[in-house]
């Protein structure tokens, strides 16, 4: 199984041109998104948007290898597979502080294309 991993910085999106993918992968080909995250501010990625025909293997957060350092950010996993030839997702995630008002912070917008 080869994992392509795509990073970027976060931003707040509200339109993304279309036709337009952040990165192509291959029908049944996992792929991971990686976000910034400091669980420590109380702040958490959140998937809010899973295209049809992709499927969430697994999330996870990774801590920064620098020990002792308390409230430095760590990086948040989403492992993925797309099941489907020949199609487009756009995935979102909210920046969410689960203990308020499910009101993100930001928002990420993703665009992968299947071949």
């Amino acid at each position: 199984m080869s994992i392509l991993t795509a990073e970027k910085p976060t931003t707040i999106t509200k339109t993304k041109p279309p036709g337009n993918p952040d990165f192509w992968v291959k029908a049944g080909e996992s792929f991971q998104i990686k976000l910034t995250e400091n669980p420590s501010t109380g702040y958490l990625w959140a998937l809010a948007r899973l295209p049809e025909s992709f499927y969430l293997l697994s999330d996870s957060f990774m801590a920064p290898d620098k020990p002792g350092m308390v409230g430095v950010p760590g990086t948040h996993i989403y492992n993925f597979v797309a099941m489907k030839p020949k199609i487009q997702g756009d995935f979102v995630f909210y920046l969410l502080r689960p203990s308020e008002p499910l009101v993100p912070t930001e928002e990420s917008d993703w665009c992968v294309r299947v071949n």
